[in-house]
């Protein structure tokens, strides 16, 4: 969003991102200061674009299985609940600890690549990267159904791992540690008791 303030004989240009984002001052000399700063730092670089309260189904591919989260009804007594469940491939659903699938998507959302690795990478350096196919993905639903954000990962190391936002033409690298709710297995976010 643009907005323009004429004081005295200043003229003064506004920019704010819709959501809760500060409001910043564009100077006479913003083009040319944008125009200074490499492409990697005007990129956004958040590896995950979602709304963690528009996030109704998550699933969690990996090494051919699959983990859906499914954000069920809150109960009429505690509306702030959540009550996530998990179906495995036995298709039995089981009650999930709400901190951690929240978590998961809060980190994710929030989660910014240190620094592009590949721009317009090959089907080769994708393989290479563990990305095509990805070593494991993470794809977020709408209460509709609709496919809002995914995430694929590739093969970690011991300081980062390659991800590619879906449909992105750029391959960022991410601590490795970041993504410890993503290669978690199913005990991870299993409740205590139902």
């Amino acid at each position: 969003l643009f907005g323009q303030l004429q004081l005295g004989d200043q003229h003064l240009t506004f920019v704010k991102r819709q959501g809760n984002f500060p409001i910043l001052e564009l100077g006479t000399d913003w083009a040319l200061k944008k125009l200074s700063v490499p492409l990697q730092e005007l990129r956004n670089l958040h590896v995950c674009q979602i709304d963690p309260d528009e996030v109704a189904k998550v699933e969690l591919r990996a090494a051919g299985k699959q983990l859906t989260l499914t954000r069920g009804q809150s109960p009429a007594h505690a509306p702030e609940a959540h009550r996530w469940t998990l179906t495995g491939d036995s298709n039995v659903e089981l009650p999930l600890k709400d901190d951690r699938v929240i978590g998961l998507l809060y980190r994710l959302k929030e989660l910014r690549a240190d620094h592009l690795k590949l721009e317009q990478p090959s089907d080769a350096q994708l393989r290479s990267a563990g990305l095509q196919p990805p070593r494991r993905s993470v794809a977020f639903y709408g209460g509709d159904g609709q496919l809002l954000d995914a995430l694929d990962v590739g093969v970690p190391d011991a300081q980062n791992t390659c991800v590619r936002r879906r449909g992105d033409a750029w391959v960022g690298e991410v601590p490795t540690s970041s993504l410890a709710d993503v290669v978690a297995d199913a005990n991870h976010f299993y409740a205590a008791s139902p």
